[in-house]
């Protein structure tokens, strides 16, 4: 790896970022465009700013070097830097729409930048007070019952990829997280008290099942479901834990984690099988996304496992006769 390619990895801060130019929102896909970025410097970092330049139409504002102002645009995006007015989000914006549409520097059709709508936002992700409907179906049969309840379970976990493992609150960012979702987990655990009120069995069932989430979702470090029930459902939920990565590539570190020798502690345990289960994962995930363009993000699969491996406890855990 070249130095220059060295220096942009060190001082890429990745983040998520809406860009408000005062008048409109836009959603900026900052991994996606980097990544883009990144190829394009590793033939000359001067003529990728040169080429952005170019095809943004810039012009620096002492009117000398057009290519220090797509430099200056680039530590705003990737290199934490600061927006600061109106006017400046909106070159960023043009510049960013100007690549997007080119094909000579986005020849697979990449979405860098879309506009953010807080409406649609807001209708996507807001709770439905669905709490007085219960006692409609308290009489259906547990079938019913039980769908119930797992559309709710299934909406939270919908929103694991775009709340970033539930550390933003997608119907108010300024608005801590933790009570929104606390408030999620408690409407669940209602709801199951209320349908399966007299029968203790089925309560404790599907208060099992849901805990792992909920446990997920108020983890401090990496989210992740380590429950049996849920990792025989459907062992992929576990291919994102680092340990995996540490058994890939440092044995010796891995085994000395294992054995209690330093501070942290695994919460999965892979070994050889897994690890090639794992890597045929990421091969055929690789293939999918080459194939359909779909460049999913770590936690957009993780949050699919997590459905598939729920429709799979559902089915097997909760069938009626």
């Amino acid at each position: 790896m070249s130095d220059t390619m060295s220096k942009i990895k060190e001082k890429f801060v990745p983040k998520r970022m809406i860009i408000n130019d005062g008048g409109k929102k836009y959603h900026f896909y900052q991994k996606v465009y980097y990544e883009d970025f990144l190829e394009k410097c590793s033939t000359s970092k001067a003529k990728t700013y040169e080429m952005i330049a170019q095809l943004a139409s810039m012009n620096d504002s002492d009117g000398k070097d057009k290519c220090r102002t797509a430099e200056r645009y680039h530590d705003i995006l990737l290199f934490n830097g600061k927006i600061n007015t109106n006017a400046m989000a909106s070159k960023l914006v043009g510049m960013l729409l100007s690549l997007q549409w080119n094909a000579d520097f986005n020849p697979l059709n990449h979405t860098y930048i879309d506009e953010y709508d807080d409406k649609i936002k807001e209708k996507s992700y807001k709770w439905d007070d669905r709490q007085a409907k219960w006692h409609d179906i308290v009489g259906f049969d547990d079938s019913k019952k039980n769908n119930y309840i797992a559309g709710y379970i299934i909406s939270l976990i919908h929103l694991l990829a775009d709340s970033e493992l539930y550390t933003v609150n997608l119907t108010n960012e300024t608005v801590d997280e933790t009570g929104f979702y606390d408030d999620r987990i408690k409407e669940i655990n209602y709801i199951i008290d209320e349908l399966y009120l007299t029968d203790q069995e089925m309560n404790d069932k599907w208060k099992n099942v849901f805990k792992p989430v909920s446990d997920m979702i108020h983890m401090a470090d990496y989210s992740g479901i380590y429950d049996p029930i849920w990792i025989e459902a459907n062992e992929a939920i576990t291919y994102f834990d680092p340990a995996f990565d540490i058994y890939d590539k440092d044995k010796s570190l891995f085994y000395k984690i294992k054995s209690g020798k330093l501070w942290v502690k695994f919460r999965i345990d892979p070994d050889d099988d897994m690890l090639k289960r794992q890597s045929i994962y990421i091969k055929k995930i690789h293939e999918e996304d080459n194939r359909t363009n779909a460049h999913r993000s770590e936690n957009m699969l993780f949050e699919e496992e997590l459905i598939k491996a729920f429709m799979t406890i559902l089915k097997n855990e909760f069938r009626t006769s």
